[in-house]
Parts: structure tokens; C-alpha cells; sequence
């Protein structure tokens, strides 16, 4: 604490053994050859120009995999929430269909693969702010300081 004011905590980030685990699980499911041809790079939006219309936040692998690299997820969950937006942008561009299928069956595969992964507990974090009570008391103080003057 410096002049009354906290150090933010620092974010959770998955550790190093759960981070091999899912990569180690990516790999797994990208040794599929569809998998690794429509899931593993960006979509060619020259090739499908209407991608970027209707897919808000796309994802593929690649993307994943830089965000692991980059410690950007806490968890293996939030890694599992990415490979959901894969399958769901899917659905969402190319309707009921073959490939949407198989981005469902990638998907449970993966669910299955990270439910496999053991986490370690989160510790609790510190408070950011002072209790309400200090606060109270030095508004009172502040106050009647200025009644003083």
C-alpha cells in the first residue's frame, strides 16, 4: 500500500504443467486432418468475404495457441470457451451442415481432453480497497477539519 492506495493483484495464470496439458490436447485434436484444414488457421476472408460480416469475434488454433504462449488465459476453461466460440462461429457461418458437425464432435473431443486436466486450487486475493470502515472515519476526519476552518 502507498499513499492509501493498492497494488492491484496479480491476474490468476494457468501454470506451466496445465499449459503443456492443453497444449498437449490441442495437438491431439489438430492431428485430424479436417480439423487441422477448416480449425487450425484463420478463416481465408478473401475466399469467404462475408466471414468478418457475420462472425463478431473469430477463432481458430493458431489464435489459441499464441494466447497460451502469451499466458492470456487463467484457466483451462477459459481455453475450453475459445474452442466453444470455434464450433459456435461455425454453426453460426455455415449453418447446419457436415463441417459444423464436425466442429461439434472437435468440441466434445476437446471437452473431454481438458476434463482430463487436473488444476490447482485459486488462491483467495487480498482486497483491492480499504475496509468501509477506515473510510468512513477518514471522511469524518475530512470533515471536521473543514467545520475547523
Amino acid at each position: 500500500v502507498q499513499n492509501g492506495a493498492y497494488d492491484a493483484p496479480e491476474p490468476p495464470r494457468m501454470n506451466d504443467e496445465v499449459k503443456r496439458a492443453v497444449t498437449i490436447a490441442i495437438q491431439k485434436i489438430e492431428d485430424q486432418p479436417s480439423i487441422q484444414e477448416w480449425f487450425s488457421s484463420p478463416v481465408n476472408v478473401k475466399k469467404y468475404c462475408d466471414y468478418l460480416n457475420r462472425i463478431e469475434v473469430p477463432m481458430d488454433f493458431s489464435i489459441i495457441r499464441k494466447r497460451l504462449v502469451g499466458d492470456y488465459y487463467s484457466n483451462k476453461l477459459s481455453v475450453l470457451s475459445d474452442v466453444r466460440l470455434i464450433r459456435d462461429n461455425c454453426f453460426k457461418y455455415n449453418g447446419p451442415s457436415d463441417l459444423a458437425r464436425t466442429a461439434d464432435e472437435m468440441f466434445d473431443d476437446f471437452a473431454t481432453e481438458i476434463g482430463k486436466i487436473e488444476e490447482p486450487p485459486v488462491p483467495p486475493t487480498r482486497p483491492r480497497r480499504p475496509d468501509r470502515a477506515s473510510s468512513s472515519r477518514n471522511l469524518a476526519e475530512r470533515s471536521s477539519a473543514l467545520d475547523r476552518d
